[in-house]
């Protein structure tokens, strides 16, 4: 190889270099971009890395206070139920030493023998003397006792006797401010009312009837106080007014027959009693 060739070759070779060289940039531009790359993502990794645990507190935190407040209701529900239960039992309570230490009145009525006579306005009839043994089985005196009873026939005007002895009970009730005696613990007393069933009613009773027959009923009640309850407390009765048959038999009264008031006259029980 001549001179001139070899310089040629050392141009192109100074012109273009070695492949090599080219080969060597390349990777190194690579390896410079991968590295700006993992740094890039690194500075975003650690720049969110905060903002993440941030989050990651404030969830915490509100979790711990929806909890505590949960907790906080759940405490008041149960105090609520606490207290009302309490409550309950306390008045149940009371009510138990009220019922244990208030009066009792007890009645068990009867009839004295009928007479007849005549009421200051003329009006003929039957009185009948309506009395009933009463005992105190409480633990405090009853005070301001009265008794009061009535007679009537069953019949168009008075159908139902449970609901007569209402009727006129609660309009006692309603008038029972006086002053009267008192019975004291395991005490008893013998009260009496007389009642009158005018001749009258006894006449329409039987006039159209083909059986000539009578249902009179007697009822009534006992007032009293007592001094660990308000208001007035009642013992309520009730009974149907009967003859007594040969064989002891109940049986309604016929005044049609001259002699149906020389028959014994009972109140036929058990009766209706009532206390409150």
């Amino acid at each position: 190889m001549n001179a001139q060739g070899i310089s040629i070759c050392r141009g192109q070779w100074r012109r273009y270099g070695p492949p090599t060289d080219w080969g060597l940039s390349l990777n190194r531009f690579h390896l410079i971009a991968i590295a700006a790359f993992g740094l890039m993502v690194s500075t975003s990794a650690s720049a969110q890395a905060p903002d993440q645990a941030a989050l990651d507190v404030e969830r915490s935190a509100a979790l711990a206070a929806f909890l505590q407040a949960g907790i906080g209701v759940v405490g008041l529900i149960g105090l609520g139920f606490t207290v009302f239960y309490a409550r309950k039992a306390w008045v149940a309570a009371r009510e138990t030493n009220v019922a244990q230490s208030r009066a009792w009145l007890s009645v068990i009525c009867q009839l004295s023998k009928p007479e007849r006579g005549t009421t200051q306005h003329g009006v003929n009839g039957i009185y009948f003397n309506v009395i009933c043994p009463t005992k105190n089985h409480g633990r405090s005196p009853a005070t301001s006792v009265s008794f009061h009873a009535e007679i009537a026939l069953m019949g168009s005007n008075c159908p139902n006797m449970e609901a007569r002895m209402t009727e006129y009970c609660d309009a006692i009730r309603k008038r029972a401010d006086q002053e009267a005696e008192a019975i004291f613990p395991d005490a008893a007393d013998q009260l009496s009312h007389m009642v009158f069933l005018p001749q009258p009613d006894i006449d329409a009773a039987i006039a159209n009837a083909d059986f000539k027959m009578i249902s009179p009923i007697v009822y009534g009640c006992v007032n009293y106080k007592s001094p660990s309850t308000a208001g007035v407390k009642q013992t309520r009765f009730a009974y149907s007014v009967c003859t007594v048959g040969a064989n002891g038999e109940a049986r309604v009264l016929m005044p049609a027959e001259a002699d149906w008031l020389q028959k014994p006259i009972v109140l036929v029980g058990p009766g209706k009693i009532v206390a409150d």
